[in-house]
Parts: structure tokens; C-alpha cells; sequence
């Protein structure tokens, strides 16, 4: 894992691409990238492409508050409707048949201000979502990084953990023999079972580390199911 920085530079310098991915995200809106992934996931059912559901979210709430400011901005302006009426008389004399067609216009005085400033709002609350959209993606990107870099570290350090625990499990064996042979004291014993002790603590520490760092990880391309 590396900087967006460089990502986007690798793809530029090593690809030829005219810009790197993660430019070209920022370029295009998240709102397009969630419609790329929903197609890619629905095409090919790869759970790789499935959308993060934060940003499901927030995209939704952004299209939920964009629509309320269309909403609110229409009722500014007056409605017109276009009325048809047709009287059909029955069993009354001396009544013909009528029809008439009208176009009706209806306005409330003073409230085209009033909407309009109702309008302004919707449209800053949908401005506030997408900026909230915008950080919520940055913050899901470095938390992924970061859990990244924590499990790749957990795992290197997991190997070395193995190889300690199996060297200190050695020595406490070589340890016992010696004592049965009278050239190690019972408190060399002891120390090199407490070595082992700790050596097999760091270990399962270690595991719960990669664990949890591959189950979260998961989550955030909702894949709940446990390892």
C-alpha cells in the first residue's frame, strides 16, 4: 500500500495513463464510481466490486437532499393546469350539451420569496452532504490504509513470533535434558519456561491482530461472514 500520490504516479509513469486512478475518481465524482462498482458487482457478482455501504449511505442521503431541493424550488413558481369540462344533461329540458376547456393558474402572493429562500437552503444542505460524502471518503480511505499496514505488519511479525515460540520450545526441551543430566539447574528450567510462556502470549496476541485486521477489512467491502 502507498500514498495516493504515488499510486496515481505509478499508473501515469509505468502504464502511460494521462491520469491514475485515483485522479480520475476525484474527476468523475464518487457518485459515478458507486454506479461503475454496482454494475461491475451486478455483471459479475465479484464481492470485490461491492460498493462500501458508508458510501452507499451517504450518496443515498445526497440523492434523497437533492431531490427535496428540486422539490422546493418548483413550489416558487406558480401551477398551471389545463381543465376540460363537459355537461351532459339528462331528463332536463331545454339543456343542451356543453363542453368548456380552461387553462388554470394558481399563485400565492409573497410565497415565491419564501419558497425560493426554502430552495437555498436545500440546495446548501445538499452542498453540506456531498462536502460530508467527500470526507467520509477520505476518512474510509486512511482507515483502510492503515488497517492494511497494521495487518501486513501483524503478519510479518507473526512469522517471527512462530519461529520464536518453536526456538524457545527448543531450548526448554534441551533444558530438561540437561537437568536430568545434573548440568542445568532447576532455575534454568524455569526461566526458559517462562521465555516459552511469553513467546507463545506474543504469538496469540499476533494471531488476534491478523484476525481482526483481516475481519475488518472485510467490512468495509461487507463481507460480514467470520473467518
Amino acid at each position: 500500500v502507498a500514498t495516493p500520490e504515488a499510486i496515481d504516479e505509478v499508473f501515469k509513469l509505468g502504464m502511460a495513463h494521462p491520469m491514475g486512478p485515483l485522479t480520475l475518481a476525484d474527476f468523475i465524482g464518487l457518485d459515478v464510481c458507486l454506479d461503475i462498482m454496482r454494475v461491475m458487482h451486478a455483471g459479475l457478482g465479484d464481492p470485490k466490486y461491492r460498493p462500501c455501504p458508508l458510501l452507499r449511505r451517504m450518496d443515498q442521503d445526497v440523492q434523497a437532499a437533492r431531490g427535496d431541493a428540486d422539490a422546493k424550488a418548483s413550489a416558487q413558481w406558480p401551477t398551471v393546469a389545463l381543465v376540460a369540462q363537459r355537461t351532459q344533461p339528462f331528463g332536463v329540458p331545454n339543456t343542451q350539451r356543453s363542453t368548456a376547456v380552461g387553462v388554470q393558474l394558481q399563485y400565492t402572493p409573497g410565497a415565491g420569496f419564501s419558497s425560493l429562500a426554502v430552495a437555498r437552503s436545500a440546495d446548501a444542505l445538499v452542498e453540506a452532504l456531498r462536502a460530508a460524502r467527500e470526507a467520509a471518503r477520505v476518512d474510509l480511505v486512511s482507515r483502510i490504509q492503515t488497517d492494511h499496514e497494521e495487518l501486513q505488519s501483524a503478519m510479518a511479525r507473526r512469522e517471527d513470533g512462530l519461529l520464536n515460540a518453536q526456538a524457545t520450545a527448543s531450548v526448554l526441551a534441551s533444558y530438561e535434558r540437561l537437568f536430568v543430566a545434573g548440568k542445568r539447574s532447576w532455575l534454568d528450567v524455569m526461566n526458559a519456561a517462562r521465555e516459552l510462556s511469553d513467546a507463545e502470549l506474543t504469538l496469540a496476541d499476533l494471531e488476534a491482530q491478523t484476525t481482526a485486521g483481516s475481519y475488518r477489512l472485510r467490512l468495509f467491502s461487507a463481507q460480514t461472514e467470520w473467518l
